[in-house]
């Protein structure tokens, strides 16, 4: 969430709950011939350390050209001081059910980054005076599809909120009433 949305939600007053927070490891690679080469998505969703509350997973998203997104992500909440993010991806990459779809691929790109994981309970209202929360700057991720909820459906809804009334009341709850804020809702 960038710092204009932080900003907004202190100023309004628009935070439902505390927010907690998840780290996002990801490499983008090209697949060996060993790839799937299908188009679609694999995710897990994990304890990571036993005996500690830990949310973690992967994620390979398959797309054209034998080329994948291939990540991990760990809860910044995690416990357990010998759990290290880094490290935990390094294995996940070297599992064998893995490493034999990533055996001769190349990286083109590796990044690190965090988001907002927090379900429906913590999404802070989406519209105030002159602006609407949009995108990943609303938070709230479906955990276990580890993915940011559904951006098509918050832009239609966006779009559909400033055509129809011209400003940005009454977003929020056209969004929590959208088949995206009702994915999210269930699985929260």
């Amino acid at each position: 969430m960038g710092s204009i949305a932080k900003q907004l939600i202190r100023r309004f007053g628009l935070d439902a709950a505390p927010v907690r927070r998840a780290t996002v490891s990801a490499e983008r690679v090209v697949a060996a011939p060993g790839g799937s080469g299908r188009a679609g998505a694999d995710s897990t969703l994990a304890r990571l350390a036993a005996g500690f509350r830990t949310y973690g997973g992967s994620f390979i998203y398959h797309l054209d050209n034998n080329r994948a997104y291939v990540g991990f992500v760990v809860g910044l909440d995690y416990e357990d001081p010998r759990l290290a993010p880094f490290e935990a991806f390094q294995q996940f990459k070297h599992h064998p059910s893995v490493k034999s779809f990533l055996e001769g691929g190349e990286i083109l790109a590796a990044r690190g980054a965090y988001h907002r994981r927090s379900g429906w309970q913590s999404i802070p209202r989406l519209d105030m005076p002159g602006a609407m929360l949009i995108g990943d700057s609303g938070g709230g991720v479906n955990v276990p599809k580890i993915k940011a909820f559904t951006r098509r459906s918050v832009r239609a809804c966006c779009a559909e909120n400033l055509v129809e009334v011209g400003s940005p009341d009454g977003f929020d709850a056209r969004w929590r009433a959208s088949p995206g804020g009702q994915e999210l809702k269930a699985v929260s």
